[in-house]
């Protein structure tokens, strides 16, 4: 699961359900939540609505590792 917290006040906001492992974790421009998975796929949540906006899939091991570069494309990485 991914908990949100409010980094100010300390006090916990929500928790969006993933029924995987979530291995890494970063926000794009538009705030929303892109997570690494340890079923081998990549997530991209609409954090507002608390709904999964697309599925990225791809990789044949655990996504361990997440960046936007400059030209905002989304590089993952796994084993």
């Amino acid at each position: 699961s991914i908990k949100i917290w409010n980094m100010t006040t300390g006090v916990y906001k929500k928790t969006l359900m993933n029924p995987n492992s979530v291995l890494s974790l970063i926000t794009n421009r538009d705030g929303e939540i892109i997570c690494g998975l340890g079923d081998n796929s990549i997530k991209i949540w609409n954090s507002t609505e608390e709904l999964v906006k697309r599925t990225l899939n791809g990789h044949t091991s655990f996504v361990y590792s997440l960046i936007i570069n400059n030209n905002d494309k989304l590089i993952s990485g796994s084993d």
